[in-house]
C-alpha cells in the first residue's frame, strides 16, 4: 500500500501551531489501513507521518527553548514520539514481535529447516531502495501475490521467506526459504528440484522494481537434501538415445530450432540437418505443432530423413 499514511489532525496543528505553514490535507484512515491488511496487504508506507511527528517536535523544541543549539535535544524529542508512533502502528497493523532481528546464517545452518539462497540484485531507480526491494523479492517467492486475498492466516505467514542479510555495497542479499514451502512427489515423496527452481528463480524473475537478480550461491539442510533422489537418467541414458557408446560418449549438445514459429518444413528439416552434422539432439519449442505453413504430417518425415542423414 503505498503513501497510505494518515497524515493526523493533530500533527499538521503541531506543526502549525510552531510557526508551520503547512496546507490542510487528509490522509488514510488508520482504520481503513487495517481493513487493508486483514484483506491480505503485506506491505504498509507510513513515511509521511513518521517525517511529520519529526518536524512537529523539531518545531515544538525550536520554539519553546530558543536558545536551543543542540541537535541531539531535537533528535530526542523527535525519536521519542516517532517510536510511540510506530508502536501503535506495529500493534494495530499486527506486525509487533513478529520482527526477527536474530536470524543469523549459522543458526539458520544449525536448524536445519530452511533453503538459504544468495543473491546478486540491484533495484531499479525510482523505486524503494535495497531493503525494500530484496523484501519484495522474498516475498514475490513464497506467500506473496500481486492481487489482494483475504485468505492469509497465522499459519500461512509462518512459512514465509525472510531476508535474513543484506549488503547493498556489494549487491547481496540471502533469503531464508521454511523447507516446508518445497513440493513432495506425490507417489513417493521425494524432493523435487523444480520445485526448488520455481520459488528461489522463476517467482522472482520480471520484477518492475528489480533492474537485476541472479542466484549467487545456495545451502540446503542435510536432511532435506537427502530427500533429494537425483534425476531418473543420467548421461549413459543421453549417450544410449543417439546410438553412442554408453561410456565415455562424449559432450552432448542440445538446441532449440529458432525462430520457434514462422519456418516451413523444408527450412526446418535443413536446420536440423545442419545442426546434427555436430550436434546432439534437439528439443522442439513448445508452441511448435500443427500450422498451416508447416502440417506436422510433412514435417516429420522431412526431420527423420534430416536425421538419418546427418
Amino acid at each position: 500500500m503505498h503513501r497510505p499514511s494518515s497524515v493526523l489532525q493533530f500533527l499538521q496543528d503541531l506543526i502549525n501551531a510552531q510557526g508551520g505553514e503547512m496546507p490542510q490535507t487528509y490522509g488514510v484512515p488508520v482504520e481503513e489501513i487495517e481493513r487493508g491488511i486483514r484483506s491480505g496487504v503485506r506491505k504498509v508506507n507510513i513515511d509521511t507521518d513518521c517525517r511529520m511527528v519529526m518536524t512537529g517536535q523539531f518545531r515544538k523544541v525550536a520554539t519553546q527553548n530558543p536558545q536551543q543549539f543542540d541537535p541531539r535535544k531535537f533528535l530526542t524529542a523527535a525519536m521519542d514520539e516517532m517510536q510511540t508512533l510506530c508502536r501503535d502502528r506495529f500493534e494495530r497493523f499486527g506486525t509487533a514481535g513478529n520482527a526477527h532481528q536474530d536470524l543469523t546464517e549459522a543458526d539458520l545452518i544449525a536448524g536445519g529447516k530452511h533453503v538459504l539462497v544468495a543473491y546478486i540484485m540491484k533495484p531499479k531507480p525510482g523505486f524503494d531502495g535495497f531493503l525494500a526491494t530484496a523484501a519484495h523479492v522474498a516475498v514475490e517467492s513464497a506467500i506473496g501475490t500481486n492481487v489482494d486475498v483475504s485468505t492469509t492466516d497465522d499459519f500461512t505467514r509462518g512459512v514465509d521467506t525472510l531476508v535474513y542479510e543484506i549488503d547493498e555495497a556489494n549487491e547481496l542479499m540471502k533469503i531464508t526459504y521454511p523447507v516446508d514451502l518445497f513440493d513432495h512427489n506425490i507417489i513417493d515423496g521425494r524432493a523435487m528440484i523444480c520445485s526448488f527452481l520455481t520459488l528461489a528463480i522463476a517467482n522472482n524473475q520480471g520484477m518492475g522494481d528489480v533492474e537485476y537478480a541472479k542466484m549467487h550461491d545456495f545451502y540446503v539442510p542435510p536432511a532435506f537434501l537427502r530427500l533429494f533422489d537425483g534425476p531418473a537418467t543420467t548421461i549413459s541414458d543421453m549417450w544410449r538415445v543417439p546410438g553412442r557408446p554408453h561410456v565415455d560418449g562424449g559432450f552432448i549438445v542440445g538446441t532449440i530450432i529458432k525462430p520457434k514459429l514462422g519456418l516451413r518444413p523444408q527450412p526446418f528439416a535443413d536446420a536440423c540437418y545442419d545442426f546434427w552434422l555436430g550436434g546432439g539432439f534437439i528439443k522442439n519449442d513448445e508452441p511448435q505443432g500443427n500450422q498451416l505453413f508447416a502440417p506436422l504430417k510433412e514435417n516429420i518425415p522431412l526431420v527423420a530423413d534430416a536425421m538419418k542423414r546427418a
